[in-house]
């Protein structure tokens, strides 16, 4: 599918700036050392598939199903998701690292930073424990 037509309906889909909105109000965690992350819940499984149907050509899925590979188009759907994201945070904050992913058949989009829980919290975060 040309990727400009796909990030076009992701947009007609989801409400991006206060999927934005909602990252920013989330609490950052530490993950790693040097690593903190926040992320937002957007759907189950079923729900992002279902958007993902939306956003392709059957004919495209048709083609996945017959193969097996219809969990390929679902992750497309999701990193195209980020792309929208990124794109939508303007250039003053691309510095930020935004990502959708699954977590045991749960949806999240996300935001993660190579710092310490010491410097976010100095920078006035909140880090939840």
């Amino acid at each position: 599918m040309d990727q400009k037509k796909l990030l076009a309906k992701i947009r007609r889909q989801w409400d991006i700036p206060g999927l934005l909105s909602d990252l920013r109000k989330e609490k950052w965690r530490q993950t790693e050392k040097n690593r903190i992350d926040r992320t937002h819940w957007i759907g189950s499984y079923q729900t992002i598939e279902q958007m993902a149907r939306e956003a392709f050509p059957s004919k495209e899925w048709d083609e996945a199903a017959k193969e097996g590979f219809e969990g390929e188009i679902v992750d497309e759907y999701l990193e195209a998701l980020s792309d929208v994201l990124i794109d939508t945070t303007g250039k003053e904050l691309r510095r930020e690292h935004v990502y959708a992913t699954f977590e045991e058949g749960e949806a999240f989009i996300g935001q993660d930073e190579d710092i310490s829980a010491e410097e976010l919290h100095a920078m006035g975060f909140e880090i939840e424990s």
